[in-house]
């Protein structure tokens, strides 16, 4: 309603106008011989052209918006994705419609052999009632063949989707070793893998450490950093330092306990682009032990500090 204040005056004027043109037409005195209130073709004629003139029709023509050249490039490639996927379930359903239909015709065959047993032996009542018998259970197999191959059907699918999406683990935690009375920080990189022959979707990664094994997964995460793992590839995850004075004692070479472990952990969570919204996690946890060790480089005439990995809890784990 507050939008159409601002045109009160233009409607009056419209309106006045429509009767301006209605006076003109209906107001002239009605000839001899004819009924009041009779119109004329003329007078017909002429209010509808004031009409059209008072209310011209406007023509609006919509220009479609021409897709970027990287959506264009994008959706092909999903196209392609698909139509792939769509040739390897075709493939699968054609092979297990084939089946099927190899089983209804041994079905028919047997049905028809049946029949003839029954046009023979009709005058052999017990003979016939075999036959029936034999008729239902060939028509129940045929019913559960229909059945086993739908439910072929359906394993195919889902094994085609199971070997064809994305499936993302961790290769290894690389790190350099320093030397050992010299380094303040020792820094991992997660390596992360695709296992499937699909690319990730949205995926975003995160790794952290600490010396509390109550804390694992329990501390809110400041910032996750997207990543693509493109399929049987592998790629680089955020960056991890951690300051040698974590492990206590480790600078005096005393034993050190476990509880005087660091503890490494993180995960990446991505989509499949063959199922859209599906979410996959992977996550890993290693309790790190230091060591001063001699390099394979002995001219150096140096120690190393050398991390050493065992897995730890529950929180090694892939969907």
């Amino acid at each position: 309603m507050a939008n159409s204040s601002p045109n009160l005056p233009l409607r009056a004027v419209a309106c006045l106008l429509l009767l301006s043109s209605y006076n003109s037409v209906y107001g002239q005195s009605t000839p001899r011989n004819q009924p009041p209130g009779h119109k004329s073709a003329a007078n017909i004629q002429s209010a509808t052209n004031n009409h059209d003139q008072a209310h011209p029709i406007i023509v609006v023509k919509l220009i479609p918006i021409q897709p970027t050249k990287a959506e264009a490039d994008e959706s092909k490639q999903e196209e392609q994705t698909k139509a792939a996927n769509d040739r390897i379930i075709a493939s699968e359903t054609r092979r297990l419609s084939f089946f099927t239909a190899c089983l209804a015709v041994i079905g028919l065959i047997q049905a028809m052999f049946l029949l003839l047993h029954l046009l023979a032996f009709k005058e052999h009542g017990k003979q016939f009632k075999e036959v029936a018998e034999g008729a239902a259970k060939a028509s129940e197999a045929a019913k559960e063949a229909t059945e086993v191959a739908r439910e072929a059907n359906g394993i195919a699918a889902d094994n085609s989707y199971a070997t064809q999406r994305a499936f993302v683990s961790l290769r290894e935690l690389e790190y350099i070793p320093m030397a050992f009375d010299k380094v303040e920080n020792l820094i991992l990189t997660p390596i992360w893998y695709n296992n499937g022959t699909t690319t990730t979707n949205n995926a975003r990664q995160y790794v952290a450490y600490t010396t509390t094994p109550d804390n694992i997964f329990a501390n809110k995460v400041v910032h996750d950093i997207p990543i693509v793992v493109a399929p049987g590839t592998s790629n680089y995850g955020a960056r991890l330092e951690i300051p040698v004075q974590s492990w206590q004692g480790a600078r005096s070479n005393e034993r050190i306990q476990p509880s005087q472990y660091v503890y490494v952990w993180g995960w990446i969570e991505y989509e499949d682009i063959l199922r859209p919204g599906t979410t996959h996690r992977t996550e890993f946890c290693y309790e790190v032990l230091i060591r001063e060790e001699q390099t394979s480089n002995r001219d150096a005439g140096y120690k190393a500090a050398v991390l050493h990995f065992g897995l730890y809890g529950e929180h090694n784990r892939a969907d």
